[in-house]
């Protein structure tokens, strides 16, 4: 059993801003794809947990980038499981460039999807067989949990295409989080946060329209987000640092 593991990824023409550096949601996408992959060799695939009647979910991430990279370059992903209970699993990640140097880490909560009743569920006994618990840490959330945005500055509408639904028929995380940024005005990078922390507090299923909302928070260089449905229900709830 490997208790870590790492990817390369080459960053392509197509994953780059008008500056031909990456966006958060080009990290966002790598740390998924080694913690997928990665999963699948610990014997908790999302195949398996489908077989178990439940699926895996991402409830939090949070990233944390010290710099961007940039086209051409490749960037290795190291991730590896930390703790597990009942309810939730936790996984961490770390960014280095082709020099060694750490450019970004990662700190993440995923919970049990029932597909039968689409809500929270327990998770199956061979994924807390096989979880290997680890002590090493890459970062740490924000908070324990993400101050509320009580009053909107900036909106944005969005609609969730068929495209953009993930294999547990809901729209992927990945999409969530920057929609959270669309909102943002120009004049500053919106897709290239210092640090970002969400949290995931319902699904949004395709055909569906959301309103993301930001504001400046309390602390400097910082902005609270929202994504909520057409039915009151909050999706997202996010804070991002600016440096």
């Amino acid at each position: 059993m490997t208790r870590t593991y790492t990817e390369p990824f080459k960053v392509r023409i197509y994953e780059t801003t008008a500056d031909y550096t990456t966006s958060i949601g080009t990290i966002a996408d790598w740390l998924q794809e080694a913690a997928t992959i990665h999963a699948g060799r610990l014997g908790f695939s999302n195949k398996e947990m489908v077989k178990a009647g439940v699926a895996w979910v991402l409830s939090r991430l949070c990233i944390r980038m010290e710099r961007y990279p940039v086209y051409g370059e490749t960037i290795t992903v190291c991730t590896w499981p930390t703790t597990r209970n009942k309810r939730r699993a936790a996984r961490d990640y770390r960014l280095t460039d082709e020099s060694g140097a750490i450019i970004g880490t990662g700190t993440s909560s995923w919970v049990a999807l029932d597909l039968a009743t689409r809500r929270l569920g327990s998770m199956p006994d061979f994924v807390l067989e096989r979880f290997p618990n680890q002590d090493e840490r890459a970062c740490e959330f924000t908070a324990k949990s993400l101050p509320k945005l009580q009053a909107t500055q900036h909106e944005a509408i969005v609609t969730a295409r068929a495209a953009d639904q993930d294999q547990n028929g809901h729209v992927n995380n990945v999409h969530l989080l920057k929609w959270g940024l669309e909102p943002i005005p120009n004049g500053r990078p919106r897709f290239q946060p210092s640090v970002v922390d969400i949290a995931f507090r319902a699904e949004i299923l395709p055909g569906e329209r959301a309103t993301a909302g930001c504001a400046t928070g309390v602390e400097p260089n910082t902005m609270l987000h929202t994504l909520i449905r057409s039915d009151g229900t909050e999706a997202v709830r996010m804070l991002t640092h600016w440096s």
